[in-house]
């Protein structure tokens, strides 16, 4: 019977030894954790090979950076120099009239960038295009005209820093008055009049004129003395040239140049000898194909293509002989009043000098009856260059 007690003893203290041994506390540490809190119901500790969420952070936010605005085109010169300085002016002076576009854009003052990008946009593409890095003291770029022109062509521009970059501008889109395009005008009518007085000397004198359909200018006074007294007979030339070109397609658009290219076939001078006041053959020069003997140059006063008598004109400019073969004149002020609404009857080119009278020369001087000649011949090569915008 004792036996049997001491039995019963030994599994009781059996059972409750494996139950205790089942059984932790909440707050008792597991092994290999001494000193280390328990973790919270929330935190639960990852599974052995479980990727580390710390190890997959989200990157830090980038920097702010600005986007440039007020992206535009211009032709203004002023604004050329305010986004380019002195260089921007001078780049601006020479690639506009052949066409380039200037593009200028703001950003915020105190704003911190290495330079601007720009990019073309049009047709959904986001294309780099080439332009100096001057950081953002500049905020002009001056490009050369693409393939097809530059109608149509979108743009935007952003500011950079390093690697980093800003959104983009508003994008830009070029319409047809934003650059300067160039017409090349053909004449619809030319014609030059001459008119001739002279003298024998002795008591006869006569006028005449001629009609010439290509473009001849400039002046013939020979003088020679006759007779025992060496009266003067002399003989007088006067040549103006014209012609008219339509530009009513250019009516109202803003024009920066214009200029008359004329070229120079043969000139007729004459190199005194002296104070000689005779006339002498041997002194002529007749194969001058570079001398320009138009010196002046205005408007007709009426419709001379359709009669054959002297043209008239109002002188606008007396700009002197010009060197040649090629010659270009400036007409820029002409043209503008044209486009502007005056009416327009052609250009008119006359010679240093249109005195009839021996006595006088180049502006009514005295040349005291010299004899002198400028007087030029013009291939048909005429034409009118003008630049301008809508």
């Amino acid at each position: 019977m004792r036996s049997y007690r001491y039995f019963l003893c030994l599994v009781a203290i059996t059972l409750v030894m494996m139950v205790l041994a089942d059984t932790q506390p909440a707050f008792a540490p597991t092994p290999g954790e001494v000193g280390s809190p328990h973790p919270s119901a929330a935190s639960p500790k990852p599974a052995v090979g479980a990727p580390n969420p710390m190890l997959h952070a989200p990157p830090p936010l980038k920097s702010f950076m600005a986007a440039p605005i007020n992206l535009m085109s211009t032709l203004d010169q002023q604004q050329c120099n305010n986004h380019g300085g002195f260089a921007g002016g001078l780049a601006c002076k020479a690639g506009l009239p052949n066409g380039m576009l200037a593009l200028v854009w703001n950003y915020c003052k105190g704003c911190h960038a290495d330079g601007f990008h720009l990019y073309r946009v049009d047709g959904g593409q986001h294309t780099p295009v080439s332009i100096p890095a001057n950081g953002t003291s500049v905020t002009l770029a001056l490009l050369d005209v693409p393939a097809g022109g530059f109608s149509g062509k979108c743009y935007v521009v952003t500011a950079y820093s390093g690697q980093a970059e800003s959104g983009t501008s508003d994008a830009y889109c070029i319409g047809g008055g934003t650059v300067i395009a160039t017409a090349t005008f053909a004449p619809q009518h030319v014609r030059s009049s001459g008119k001739n007085a002279n003298y024998d000397g002795i008591g006869s004198a006569s006028t005449t004129q001629e009609s010439l359909r290509r473009l001849k200018v400039g002046y013939y006074h020979s003088v020679t003395p006759v007779g025992a007294l060496h009266n003067p007979a002399w003989d007088n030339w006067l040549w103006r040239g014209a012609a008219y070109f339509d530009v009513s397609s250019l009516k109202n658009k803003k024009i920066y140049s214009a200029l008359l290219h004329l070229r120079v076939q043969t000139s007729y001078i004459y190199q005194r000898q002296g104070t000689s006041h005779t006339f002498d053959e041997k002194n002529v020069i007749s194969d001058d194909h570079t001398t320009s003997c138009a010196a002046k140059i205005g408007t007709a006063t009426s419709y001379w293509w359709t009669y054959s008598t002297w043209i008239a004109y109002s002188i606008v400019s007396s700009h002197g002989q010009y060197v040649g073969p090629d010659v270009a004149m400036d007409v820029t002020g002409i043209v503008r009043t044209w486009v502007g609404g005056a009416p327009n009857y052609g250009l008119v080119l006359a010679g240093e000098t249109e005195s009839t009278d021996p006595h006088l020369g180049a502006d009514g001087a005295n040349l005291n009856w010299l004899p002198t000649v400028c007087q030029t011949e013009y291939t048909n090569d005429i034409s009118l260059e003008v630049k301008y915008s809508s």
